[in-house]
């Protein structure tokens, strides 16, 4: 009776442990997707067909993750696809454009008698300053329009709604951490920490990102992004050129000129929305953009 006992015991710890590999190796055999759109490497996977799985390429693998070869390892974390968060848009109604400030600041002096609170935007087009007169900016079209038919009626009929997203490097915004950098830029080849600013480099992409946060808040207070001269945009939303700039983000609300090659004067482009700043500086010849800096007013 002892024996039968025996071997039956045997038997249930026997089929136990062929379960547990069972589910093992059925874990181990599928890939693992974690946030920001990243899997564990698994056995059998190779670049080439994760590429396949998850409609990108080969190249744009290696990009996100920093590889210089084909080569990967079981359990290895892989980004397979930039992951960028939705974008706020701003409706602004849009209520007169002057050539002169004088000419938009009696326009506001007007609407307020009217009961319409308004401000003064200068906008650099061509080269040349204009002083458009804004009266609110609104976070749904549904609010933006109430503000619009209310200029209409008062005989502005040109007024319209400007559209604009805000302010962010390649969709990173103030506010985002590390985990949302990365997973816009994918994983940097280095990262250097001093007091409370780190850089970030992406040597294969030819950029470096310098990130400030508040001691103890991991939340960014201030982004640059350095793009070398040698290097292109790799594929990203950010411009590298003058003409992507203003297809982003538009006209500047300035223009100022500062010294940057040696004896050479540089253009900064200067975009400001929300209480935030954006900008962005190209080079002397005018070219290609050298680096974009986002930061609080």
């Amino acid at each position: 009776m002892r024996k039968i006992y025996t071997v039956v015991v045997k038997s249930i710890v026997l089929g136990i442990l062929m379960m547990g590999l069972l589910f093992t190796n059925v874990n181990y055999s599928e890939a693992t997707v974690s946030e920001g759109h990243s899997i564990i490497v698994k056995k059998g996977d190779t670049l080439y067909r994760l590429s396949k799985q998850y409609n990108t390429s080969v190249d744009e693998l290696k990009r996100l993750n920093n590889l210089s070869n084909n080569t990967i390892y079981i359990g290895q974390t892989l980004f397979v696809s930039s992951q960028k968060k939705d974008l706020a848009n701003y409706y602004k109604v849009m209520v007169g454009s002057f050539s002169q400030e004088k000419n938009a600041k009696f326009r506001v002096q007007w609407l307020k008698s009217k009961g319409v609170a308004s401000i003064v935007v200068p906008r650099v087009i061509n080269g040349k300053t204009y002083y458009q007169v804004q009266a609110g900016s609104y976070e749904t079209t549904k609010q933006a329009n109430v503000q619009l038919n209310k200029a209409k009626k008062l005989g502005i009929t040109d007024a319209y709604l400007l559209i604009q997203k805000e302010l962010n490097i390649n969709g990173v915004t103030l506010g985002d951490s590390e985990n949302q950098l990365q997973q816009a830029f994918g994983k940097p080849t280095k990262i250097d920490t001093v007091s409370n600013e780190k850089v970030y480099y992406y040597s294969n992409q030819g950029v470096s990102i310098r990130a400030t946060s508040k001691s103890g808040n991991n939340s960014f207070t201030k982004l640059a992004l350095y793009i070398e001269e040698s290097k292109e945009n790799a594929g990203h939303d950010y411009p590298s050129t003058k003409q992507e700039m203003i297809t982003q983000f538009g006209n500047p609300n300035k223009v100022k000129t500062t010294s940057c090659f040696e004896t050479a004067s540089c253009e900064e482009f200067v975009y400001q929305l929300d209480g935030q700043q954006l900008t962005v500086r190209l080079s002397w010849d005018g070219k290609k953009v050298e680096f974009i800096k986002l930061e609080n007013l």
